[in-house]
C-alpha cells in the first residue's frame, strides 16, 4: 500500500543516513591524523563509479530522485586510496540527492577527455547556491574533523570537508559550479595512470 511504501522509504532514508554519517565519522578520525598513511594504489574509477552509484540507487529512489551514471567502456585507473575515493563519491551523490526535490535527476559522469586525464562530474537539479556559498565551496580549507559538531547552514558539513581533504591529499582538482538549468555540478579530475 502507499502508506507502507512511504514507511519503507522513510526507514531506508534513515538507515542510509545513519550508515553514511558513521562512515564519515570513521573517515574523519583517520583524516585528522595528518601522519596517517594515505594509500596510493591504482583505483579503477570506472568500477568505483559503477559500484557506488548502484549502492546509492536505493536511497535516491526512496527520496524520489532518479540517479544515473555514464562511464567509459575502458578502465580509468587513478592512483589513490580506494576507500576514501568511494567515500568522496558517496558524499557528492548524497548531497546531490538531499538538495534535490522529488522528481529531479542526479547524474554521475566519468570521462577521459584526453590521454592521461579524467573528469568526474556529479550534477543535480536542486535549488543551486548563491554567489557567496559558491565562493565558499570553492575556497581552500583545511579539514578539522569537527565540521558536523559546529555546522551552520552556511558552512560545509563533514561530508564536503572530507571531499575537500581527500581530493587535496590526492592532488585531484575540485570545483563547484552552478548549472545553467539550475542545480549544482561538482567536477573532480586528475591525470590517471
Amino acid at each position: 500500500t502507499p502508506a507502507v511504501r512511504d514507511q519503507m522509504s522513510a526507514a531506508l532514508r534513515d538507515a542510509h543516513t545513519l550508515e553514511h554519517r558513521g562512515a564519515n565519522f570513521v573517515a574523519s578520525l583517520r583524516l585528522r591524523d595528518r601522519e596517517a598513511a594515505f594509500q596510493e594504489v591504482p583505483v579503477d574509477f570506472t568500477d568505483l563509479v559503477t559500484r557506488v552509484v548502484s549502492r546509492e540507487v536505493a536511497f535516491a529512489t526512496a527520496c524520489g530522485i532518479s540517479l544515473s551514471a555514464t562511464v567509459p567502456d575502458r578502465t580509468v585507473n587513478v592512483v589513490g586510496d580506494p576507500g576514501l575515493f568511494a567515500l568522496v563519491l558517496e558524499n557528492l551523490i548524497d548531497n546531490a540527492i538531499r538538495y534535490s526535490k522529488p522528481g529531479a535527476s542526479v547524474t554521475v559522469d566519468l570521462d577521459t577527455p584526453s590521454a592521461g586525464k579524467f573528469v568526474l562530474l556529479v550534477a543535480d537539479e536542486g535549488a543551486g547556491v548563491n554567489d557567496a556559498t559558491l565562493k565558499y565551496l570553492n575556497g581552500i580549507r583545511r579539514f578539522r574533523g569537527d565540521e558536523r559538531r559546529n555546522h551552520r547552514a552556511d558552512e560545509v558539513g563533514l561530508g564536503l570537508a572530507i571531499v575537500h581533504e581527500v581530493t587535496g591529499r590526492a592532488k585531484i582538482g575540485l570545483a563547484f559550479r552552478r548549472r545553467d538549468k539550475g542545480g549544482l555540478e561538482v567536477k573532480i579530475g586528475r591525470a590517471h595512470v
